[in-house]
């Protein structure tokens, strides 16, 4: 394969780096995951900006050995990479010789390039879902249109999308759902259950996820036990939700307790719980948003 051939597996892509099985995140409000496109002028683009770590900026193709090298800011060759593989739903590129893994999924190259996402991105059989042109919208977990979320929301003037959220395929196409509303710029999930107070949109910050909590507490390691958070109460900006469901497509979990790490580990200093979120139990404020 020559240079140009290599390019055309490469471009358009977003390709997240993993070391030993952990992808990077940069924290704080200009967080996000660590991922690379590739420049057909051979240059490196990361819009996390990793300057310090790994310190790649430029990339080149061995067209003998069949080898990617990756560059860092005077040329010199940091890392080599095996041509890109298919496996299962993803294209990867390996470190011969280490841990490191460069990969890219599909539906995450849509998350992270919507430019490159075709329109519309599937369409499930049988589902049909409401069209929302309003750029706030509540996604209901739990099927209904007469439950406690449904008529609150009303009686807001917030709009509500059904969504069932069971199993990994589903969450997978709620990203899908998302991606094929660019208008919706704040989103709520919460289960059907909940009742929604005051109007949560008013008062969100865009670079803050908004999660409910419990009583219970959950050890994330042997020295670490934190406040287990509700995954059925998650609200923030669109980038942040959509951020949000990546890592979890990315760490292949949707337990409570998976959804758990991924807030803690890779969002904890994004996150706010407490009584401006939910109430819990009988503890509450005037300002209140989700009961």
């Amino acid at each position: 394969m020559d240079r140009q051939g290599i390019y055309n597996q490469l471009k358009g892509h977003r390709w997240i780096l993993r070391r030993q099985g952990t992808q990077v995140i940069k924290m704080g409000e200009t967080g996000g995951l660590l991922n690379y496109s590739f420049s057909e002028t051979g240059e490196l683009f990361s819009e996390a900006h990793f300057d310090f770590d790994p310190g790649l900026h430029y990339w080149t193709f061995d067209e003998a050995q069949q080898f990617v090298e990756l560059r860092d800011a005077d040329k010199k060759i940091v890392q080599r990479l095996t041509v890109p593989e298919q496996i299962a739903d993803q294209l990867v590129m390996r470190d011969p010789n280490g841990t490191d893994v460069f990969s890219c999924y599909a539906a995450i190259d849509a998350i992270l390039n919507l430019q490159i996402a075709p329109q519309p991105l599937f369409v499930r059989a049988a589902v049909v879902t409401p069209i929302v042109q309003s750029g706030q919208v509540i996604i209901q977990i739990g099927m209904g249109t007469t439950s406690p979320l449904q008529q609150s929301a009303s009686d807001l003037g917030i709009h509500v999308v059904p969504a069932v959220l069971r199993k990994r395929s589903d969450w997978s196409q709620l990203v899908q759902l998302i991606l094929a509303h660019p208008q919706w710029q704040q989103i709520a999930l919460l289960g059907a259950h909940h009742r929604v107070l005051r109007n949560p949109f008013l008062e969100m910050q865009a670079h803050l996820l908004y999660v409910g909590d419990t009583t219970e507490w959950i050890a994330l390691n042997e020295q670490r036990k934190v406040q287990k958070l509700d995954p059925t109460v998650l609200l923030g900006s669109r980038s942040i939700v959509l951020e949000f469901l990546t890592l979890l497509l990315i760490r292949k979990t949707i337990s409570t307790e998976g959804i758990n790490r991924v807030l803690y580990e890779n969002m904890g200093a994004r996150l706010v719980h407490g009584r401006q979120v939910t109430t819990l139990g009988q503890y509450q404020t005037a300002k209140t948003w989700i009961n």
